[in-house]
C-alpha cells in the first residue's frame, strides 16, 4: 500500500493521551523492540513472530535500507506497547518504508498505530520522500488493512501468495 506525501507537514501529530515514542537505543531496546514484535504477531498466521531474538534481528539489520535511528517504541502511560521500523529500501522511488508497524493486543484501540503511521508520514516528508508505502497480509484478522486505508494508503499492488503441503518421502 501507498500514502503520497505531497501535503503532509513534517511536523510531527500531536500523541494520543499517554502515549510517547522514542528511538531504539541500545541491545535492551533491540530484545524490546522483538519482544513487542513477538507480541504484536503472535496470532498472525505465518509471521516469524517465533524466532529466535538474533536470528530475528540478523534478518532485520540485514534489510536493505535499514536504518535504526528510524526503529521506534511507542509506549502507553510508560509502558511498551508498540513498535515502528522505517527504512529506506524504497529511496529510488522517493518513498520511505514502514517495514514493521505493531501494538501489542492489549493496546489497541487508543489510537496508536495510527498515531505510529502519521509520526512516520511527517518523518518521510522531512527527509523530502514523496510516499510512504508498507506490505500487509490483506487477510490478517487485526483490521491493519482498513486502518492504512482510513489514514489515505491505497492499494499499489496484491500479490497472492499459495502454499502447498509437502509429502514426507521418508
Amino acid at each position: 500500500m501507498l500514502q503520497d506525501l505531497s501535503t503532509t507537514a513534517p511536523e510531527g501529530p500531536e500523541a494520543p493521551p499517554g502515549v510517547a515514542l522514542r528511538v531504539v537505543d541500545g541491545d535492551a531496546d533491540r530484545r524490546l523492540m522483538h519482544a513487542l514484535f513477538c507480541e504484536s504477531f503472535a496470532e498472525h498466521f505465518g509471521s516469524s513472530h517465533d524466532r529466535p531474538f538474533e536470528d530475528w534481528i540478523a534478518t532485520v539489520e540485514a534489510l536493505p535500507g535499514t536504518d535504526p535511528s528510524r526503529w521506534w517504541i511507542a509506549t502507553l502511560d510508560g509502558q511498551p506497547v508498540g513498535i515502528c521500523l522505517l527504512d529506506d529500501s524504497k529511496a529510488e522511488f522517493g518513498e520511505a518504508y514502514v517495514r514493521t508497524l505493531g501494538v501489542i493486543p492489549a493496546a489497541r484501540g487508543r489510537g496508536i498505530a495510527t498515531w505510529l503511521l502519521a509520526c512516520a508520514a511527517a518523518d518521510s516528508a522531512e527527509r523530502g520522500r514523496t510516499g510512504i508505502a508498507l506490505s500487509v497480509d490483506g487477510a490478517n484478522t487485526t483490521g491493519a488493512t482498513a486502518l492504512y486505508a482510513s489514514v489515505g494508503y491505497s492499494t499499489r499492488q496484491v500479490i497472492d501468495v499459495w502454499c502447498y503441503p509437502l509429502l514426507d518421502s521418508a
